[in-house]
C-alpha cells in the first residue's frame, strides 16, 4: 500500500510540475528548451530518489509505464508544450523513463553509481543542451556543448564520490572516467537515445573494476573522436587524461564504492 501511495503522490507532483512548466511556457513565454530541460532535470532527480520511495522494482516499472503512457498521450494531444514544444521530435522523454526504471534495482546496492549516472544525465545533458542551443539554434551538437557536458558531469561525479567518503584522488579518477564516458556517449547517441544510453554507460563504468572502466571509457572516447572529427582534440586529450589517471590508480588498491 505504501508503494501505491508514494506512486500516486509522485504522479501528483509530476503533474504539478508539468502544469507549472506549461504555464511558464505559455504565459511567461519561456523558451521551449528551458522548460523541456527543467522537466528533464526534475525527472532525473525523481529517479535518484525513487529507490527510497518505492520498495519493489515492479512498482517502479508500473509507475514508469503509467508515466510513459501519459507522455505519449500528451505528445499526440499536443497538451504539453513545455516538453514537446521544441522543433526536433525525439523519444528522449521515454528514454529517460526507461533509464530510471532499469537503474532502479541498483539504487540501494550501488548508491553512488546510481546517483551519479542519473545526475550526469539530468544536469550535464541539460547544461550542454542549453549552451549548444544558444550557439547553434538548429539543434545540432556543438563542441561547446560537449565541453559543458564534460565539466558539469566531472564536477557532479566528484562531489558525489567525495560525499560518499572516497578520497579526493579516488573521487577525481572516477569522476574523470564517468565524465569522459558521458560526454563520449552523448556525442554519438542518435536522437534522444542519449537519455537512456548515457546513464546506463556511466553506471557500467562506475561499477566496473578500474582496468575495465579505463578500457571501456577509452574505447568510447576513441569512437566518438572518429565519428565526430571536429571534436578530435577534445577526445584525444581526454583519452590521454584517462591513461594518466589509470597509471595513478594502478598504484592504489581497487577502490571500494
Amino acid at each position: 500500500m505504501s508503494d501505491l501511495l508514494h506512486a500516486l503522490l509522485l504522479l501528483v507532483c509530476l503533474g504539478a510540475l508539468f502544469g507549472a512548466a506549461n504555464l511558464w511556457r505559455r504565459r511567461g513565454r519561456a523558451p521551449a528548451e528551458w522548460t523541456r530541460k527543467l522537466i528533464h532535470v526534475a525527472g532525473a532527480v525523481t529517479g535518484c530518489a525513487l529507490p527510497y520511495l518505492l520498495g519493489s522494482p515492479w512498482s517502479a516499472a508500473a509507475l514508469g509505464l503509467v508515466v510513459a503512457v501519459l507522455l505519449r498521450v500528451g505528445r499526440r494531444g499536443r497538451v504539453l508544450p513545455a516538453l514537446h514544444g521544441v522543433e526536433r521530435l525525439t523519444d528522449g522523454d521515454l528514454c529517460l523513463v526507461a533509464a530510471v526504471v532499469l537503474l532502479f534495482p541498483f539504487g540501494r546496492s550501488e548508491p553512488s553509481a546510481h546517483l551519479g549516472a542519473l545526475l550526469v544525465m539530468g544536469l550535464g545533458d541539460a547544461a550542454a543542451a542549453l549552451v549548444g542551443t544558444a550557439l547553434r539554434p538548429a539543434g545540432r551538437r556543438t563542441a561547446a556543448g560537449s565541453v559543458t557536458m564534460f565539466v558539469v558531469s566531472f564536477v557532479g561525479l566528484w562531489v558525489v564520490f567525495l560525499a560518499a567518503g572516497a578520497g579526493w584522488a579516488e573521487a577525481l579518477i572516477w569522476a574523470l572516467l564517468g565524465g569522459v564516458c558521458a560526454t563520449s556517449v552523448e556525442a554519438v547517441a542518435p536522437g534522444g537515445s542519449d537519455n537512456l544510453l548515457v546513464p546506463l554507460a556511466v553506471f557500467a563504468v562506475l561499477t566496473a573494476p578500474m582496468g575495465t572502466a579505463v578500457v571501456f571509457t577509452t574505447a568510447l572516447s576513441g569512437l566518438a573522436a572518429v565519428i565526430r572529427r571536429p571534436r578530435l582534440p577534445f577526445h584525444a586529450a581526454w583519452c590521454l587524461a584517462v591513461i594518466l589517471a589509470a597509471r595513478e590508480a594502478g598504484r592504489r588498491a581497487a577502490p571500494t564504492r
